[in-house]
Parts: C-alpha cells; structure tokens; sequence
C-alpha cells in the first residue's frame, strides 16, 4: 500500500491579514523559528511558511477568505525538533519576541513520557488561527517510528 505524509496545511486568514501582519508574520516565523517565508505566486493572495526545503513541503499555506478558520480550542500544528536543547532555544526566543510583541502567546508543559518517548514541548500561538506544538521528542530504544526520507 502507499504511504502518505503531510505536505501542507492551509489556513484561512480573516480578509486583509496577509496585508496587515505580512512583516510581522516573516519577523516571528521566519527569523524566529527559522521558516522560509514566501508568496505562492501567480495563485492570487497567499504566503507559504515552510519549515522544509520550500513549499509544498511540511508547509502552512495562507490565504484569507471571508469564511476563515478559528480554531479556539487545543488545534495544533506539531513541529517536532531534534534535541530538546533546540526546544529551549525557541522558548527562550519567543519569550524574548514577547518582550516586544504580546500578541504571542505561550503554554509551557513540564516535561512528560508516554508510550515509548519522553519529550519537551510547548503550544506558541501567533497571528495565525492554530497553535504551533514546538516539540523534541526521545525515544526508547527500538520504539522510533518509521522515518520518512526521500531517495536521492
């Protein structure tokens, strides 16, 4: 059978968005967390987050649309890092960013395990409808999942 993995999530943005937040948006997104931050061109009003190589890959595409998401609750887009000492480094930076910017908000969770992993996170939500879960996860030797990888 074929295996599958996320490529991109679009999110709709309320009408203007893009506009208004565009800079403020690149400043967290990309020189925080170190997303490439880009327009989708020729397909009208959008901006591409990707936190890969480019787009489509492991992307958040934005659009605005009078229809546009809210997601209030505990929606979330998980981005997993290598180590947790990269996970501290992003906390530190956006509690930093919030220094200047309280339109950010931050959830930090002790630390916890589950079934086979141990891992540090913690939700960061800004000018998007969705939290971002900043992740770093260890595992139990023999339970890694099956890693995606391209061939070259």
């Amino acid at each position: 059978m074929p295996q599958a993995r996320f490529n991109h999530i679009a999110l709709s943005l309320p009408p203007g968005s893009l506009t208004e937040h565009r800079a403020d948006i690149e400043k967290f997104y990309g020189g925080v967390l170190g997303a490439n931050v880009f327009d989708y061109g020729g397909v009208g009003n959008y901006l591409i987050i990707s936190f890969d190589e480019g787009f489509p890959s492991q992307s958040l595409v934005l659009n605005e649309a009078e229809d546009y998401m809210q997601a209030p609750g505990f929606d979330h887009v998980g981005l997993e890092f290598e180590t947790y000492e990269e996970v501290d480094t992003l906390i530190a930076a956006c509690k930093e960013f919030k220094k200047g910017d309280d339109r950010i908000e931050i959830d930090e969770f002790p630390d916890g395990k589950d079934d086979g992993y141990e891992f540090r996170a913690c939700y960061v939500k800004y000018l998007l409808p969705m939290r971002l879960d900043i992740q770093a996860l260890r595992w139990e030797p023999g339970r890694q999942p099956k890693q995606w990888r391209y061939g070259l």
